[in-house]
């Protein structure tokens, strides 16, 4: 693993977008997009809504 002391994190890699890191209001945004995201998921996993049903709605919350 390199070292990575001294290095400066300024992106994050969020359900394969990449997005900036933000103020504490943009934490917290992030946290609740990403909780809704797990909500659908579990949907999709228990069989309640669909793969594709699923997909739509994560790339609608992602802006994709």
């Amino acid at each position: 693993m390199p070292d990575t002391s001294g290095v400066t994190i300024n992106h994050c890699y969020f359900f394969d977008k990449v997005v900036p890191f933000g103020d504490k209001h943009s934490l917290e945004t992030d946290m609740k997009l990403a909780n809704e995201i797990r909500r659908y998921k579990e949907l999709a996993d228990e069989g309640i809504i669909t793969e594709e049903e699923f997909l739509q709605k994560k790339k609608q919350l992602l802006g994709l």
